[in-house]
Parts: structure tokens; sequence; C-alpha cells
């Protein structure tokens, strides 16, 4: 278990990378969501207020902190963590685990260069996904598919790449990629992970608008 989970980290951060496009850096102390826990009750709760969603998990799950996140991917923890890859900025906003399966949900957040601001999410979409395969593959990974698909979240039909990627010990990793426009400028993303066939329906149904 100790290695899926190694594995499992090391793609989130080959997700980190790919999602790293732009050279904007991001006001992120503005765009942060929060995690909090509601006296008497045994769910934890994630709202951001900027990209209008939340979700909420009972205590079968581990939210990660920016700390525990910097360690497992190995980077240095800047302020409200901003992973500083080659100049670019992607903020991993939040990160969750199912103790049970050890299926992953996160939420990133990124600036969009002025050359993309005009694309519709779909249109983004098709452009992450033919750079994701190279992507994975140049950082030692098999990728067994990938492909551009329609997901049911929060209500709607989006976009979003499927992707089905196998790691160290032959260990298959189905990575759902959901985009989310917002405010022109920003692009966040849903991320939903899972190892060797579980389920990761649990983890995106907790996502939801905020009212």
């Amino acid at each position: 278990m100790k290695n899926n989970k190694k594995n499992l980290f090391a793609v989130i951060l080959c997700f980190a990378l790919l999602l790293c496009s732009c050279n904007n850096q991001i006001n992120h102390e503005n765009i942060r969501g929060t995690i909090s826990e509601m006296s008497g009750s045994a769910k934890i709760y994630y709202t951001n207020n900027f990209l209008g969603i939340g979700c909420e998990f009972d205590d079968n799950h581990k939210f990660f902190s920016d700390e525990d996140i910097a360690k497992m991917n190995n980077t240095k923890v800047a302020p409200k963590i901003v992973y500083e890859m080659e100049n670019d900025a992607t903020i991993c906003d939040m990160m969750v685990q199912n103790k049970t399966n050890g299926g992953v949900a996160l939420v990133t957040i990124q600036k969009i260069p002025p050359s993309k601001e005009s694309l519709s999410i779909q249109e983004y979409c098709d452009q992450e996904l033919e750079q994701s395969k190279p992507q994975f593959t140049a950082m030692g990974y098999t990728v067994k598919s990938s492909k551009q698909t329609t997901v049911s979240c929060m209500g709607e039909e989006r976009p979003a790449l499927s992707l089905s990627i196998v790691a160290e010990g032959n260990v298959t990793i189905e990575t759902l990629l959901i985009f989310i426009k917002c405010h022109d400028h920003y692009m966040a993303s849903i991320t939903v992970m899972s190892m060797n066939g579980t389920s990761n329906n649990d983890l995106l149904k907790a996502f939801h608008y905020l009212q």
C-alpha cells in the first residue's frame, strides 16, 4: 500500500507539471479555499468562494495540509503552496484521500496566459490532451489510454480528460481531469484518481456549487 501511495503522489506531481503551462504568477492569497470542521459533525468541508465550489467528506477521508503535499512532492513550501516550476505557478488548493481505497481528489488553479484566454473549456481540454501523453511518457510512465470525454460533475456535463497510467510495480492509476473556467483569467480543475480498478465516484460526487 505504501508503494501504491508513492506511485499515486508521483503522478499527482506530473499533473502539476502538466498544468504549469504559463508564465503568469498568481495572486494566490485572494483565491485560496478553506477547510473546516463543523462542531458536532464528523464531516470536513472544503469551500472556495473564488471558484464558487465546495465539497464535504466524512472521517474516512484525510485532507492534506500544504506542508503534507510539499513533502510528498519533495517541493519547497512557499506561502500558500505555490509550486514554482520553471518560473511557472500552479496552486494545489486542496487534496483529499479516501483512507479505505486510496483514491485521491485535488483542486488546482492556474492563471491562463493571454494567448489562451479566448479558448473555450472544450478547446482548452483539447490542448491539454495533446500535452498529456508526451508529458507522462517523458517522466517514465506508460500511458495505456488518453482520451477526451464528458463527465457529470456538479450537475453539469463537462469536458474532461480520462487517462489510464501504469506506474512502478504495474500499478494502474485511472485519472479524470475536469476543467472549470472562472473569471476569464483563471482555469481550475478537479482531478480524481483511483488505483487498480477502484471507483472514484464517491470523490467526484462530493463536489457541488456553493449556494
